[in-house]
């Protein structure tokens, strides 16, 4: 049964890095949101959204715009994380062909399916 579930597993991770490629401007728009202000006439500046929000009024307190830009940053490990992914996968790729690794290539077919296979850096 582990060779199943390995192939599975391999299946799974295509699936979600297809769905999250999808969702990714949606997703790094609501991150970054917090971080989108503009500038009042009084002086005051409100996210963008939303004008009851003050921006960067204290950041250390805990206000409503501060517990959002710390939660945003963290949150934006996410994003950071499947880039290095990807960049690792496009590094691993020749190696990994020369090997027959189709495991590999099934895990990561989402990155490589929409380039030829002698562009497939263009996924960076």
């Amino acid at each position: 049964h582990s060779g199943d579930i390995l192939r599975r597993s391999s299946t799974f991770w295509g699936s979600a890095g297809s769905v999250f490629i999808a969702l990714m401007l949606s997703i790094l728009a609501g991150l970054l949101a917090p971080l989108q202000c503009q500038v009042h006439p009084n002086g005051l500046s409100t996210m963008l959204s939303d004008d009851a929000v003050v921006c960067w009024e204290d950041y250390f307190a805990s206000t409503d715009h501060g517990s959002m830009v710390k939660l945003s940053l963290a949150a934006c490990l996410m994003p950071i994380t499947f880039g290095v992914i990807a960049v690792k996968a496009v590094l691993e790729l020749p190696k990994r062909l020369k090997r027959g690794d189709a495991q590999f290539l099934r895990t990561y077919f989402f990155l490589f399916s929409r380039f030829r296979m002698e562009c497939y850096w263009y996924v960076l």
